[in-house]
Formats: C-alpha cells, structure tokens, sequence
C-alpha cells in the first residue's frame, strides 16, 4: 500500500457507494475524524489563531509575522484543530478543509502511526512533547527514517510564501490527497477518459466542486501534460518572401 492509499485508509474517508459529490467536508470530518475540532472564522488570521490558543490556555509555536491563510492545521496529542475562512467562496473552503484534514492525517497521524509501528507505544510520549527519546529510540528513528518531530507548517512571510524547500514538498502532498477525498481517481478518470481536454476542468468543476485554479491541476495530475498541437504553419512563419 503506498502512502496515498495508507493515508486515505487512515481517514476513514474514502468513497463508499454512498458517497455524495460535491462532499460536506464539515460532515465527512465530524462523522470519521471525531479527534478534528473544525473552527470556522470569518476572517481568518494567524494572530487570531494564536489569540484562539492562549484564551484556552493551549501552548502552540505560532509565527510573530500575521498573515490570512485559507485554513489551517493545529495537532496536539492526537487532538487535531482544523480553522478555515468562512468569507472564501463556497468551493475554496471545500478544497480548504480537505487540504487541512490532509495535514492533519499525513503530517501528524502517519508519522505517529509509523513510529509506533517500529518503537513501541512509549515513543508516542515524545510526539507529545512529554520527553526527549533516549539513545536508542534516538536512533533507531534515525536509521529507519522516522520522524519524531513535526514540521511547523505556519511559519511563512506575511504574504504567505513558502520558506522551506521541505514544506513546499508537504503542501503538494497535502493538496494530491485532498484531490483523492473530493475527486477520487476512481471517479474522476472515469469521467474525463472521452473528454476533450478543455472540457475535463469543467467536468472536475462540476462535478466535484473543485475551485478552477485545483481543477486544471488534478487535470494534469491524471491525464499528464497537455501535449502541444502540431502545426506546419511554423515552418513557414520565419521564410522571407521571395
């Protein structure tokens, strides 16, 4: 199983034959992830996401510099704090809230799960932030490639850059598995397959709920570059008149 069916399995929200489309993420969430706390904020900030954390008295790494992302992921133990912005378009907070919920179980779920697998239980206290792994917990993680400690996500420029050659990596993983919760391959492949090409991000649009700008993304993800048209009109363009 590579790491796209692991994490969809993990989820617990893969199709079933009663799956309906374009998905309630809200739904999907609450019913199959009841760890995920879902925030929703109109207006969204990361000093707000702060401010959210100290009335509760929750200690979270947040950014000094404020910034309006989309969403955003918080994980705490194996408590999960999804906050999206309720003033984006109806479709943008879908593919949000699945990007989210990605993070969630990709970037804190799976290393979790994969530690425990190799190190025991007791490695679970150091995700937690209860002690530092000994010696030998130590490295064993770092001869097996494990983890054990996560990857900030909120630390970017105001505008919200992308600083780390590491999460640009994380973020595309996150948007391929948020495509595979709204859009299965499954589904999608079907309905594009005699499609001409500039149809299929409609149909993803349509369909799905997909934002367009994600559309013509997934487009090239299943059915690879669109491959340029030939024409013999270019060989003729640079001769001189004679």
């Amino acid at each position: 199983m590579d790491w796209l069916e692991d994490a969809v399995a993990l989820s617990g929200l893969g199709p079933t034959p009663l799956t309906v489309f374009p998905r309630n993420m809200e739904e999907a969430v609450v019913f199959h992830l009841p760890r995920v706390s879902l925030v929703p904020v109109a207006g969204l900030t990361t000093h707000w996401i702060r401010d959210w954390f100290s009335r509760r008295h929750i200690a979270i790494e947040t950014p000094a510099e404020d910034r309006a992302p989309h969403g955003c992921t918080a994980a705490i133990a194996e408590h999960g704090y999804i906050f999206w912005d309720t003033q984006d378009p109806e479709d943008v907070q879908r593919f949000t809230l699945a990007h989210e919920v990605a993070h969630f179980v990709v970037d804190h779920l799976q290393p979790r799960q994969e530690a425990r697998r190799a190190l025991g239980k007791r490695i679970l206290e150091v995700f937690d932030g209860k002690r530092e792994p000994n010696i030998e917990e130590g490295l064993s993680a770092m001869f097996k490639r494990i983890p054990l400690a996560q990857l900030n996500l909120m630390h970017r420029g105001v505008s919200g850059d992308i600083r780390q050659g590491e999460i640009s990596f994380v973020e595309h993983r996150a948007d391929r598995l948020a495509f595979e919760l709204l859009a299965p391959a499954s589904h999608a492949l079907p309905l594009l397959q005699d499609l001409p090409r500039k149809q299929c991000v409609d149909a993803l649009v349509s369909r799905f709920g997909l934002p367009r700008k994600k559309a013509r993304t997934y487009v090239r993800l299943l059915l690879g570059p669109e491959r340029p048209r030939f024409s013999i009109q270019k060989y003729f363009d640079d001769e001189e008149e004679g």
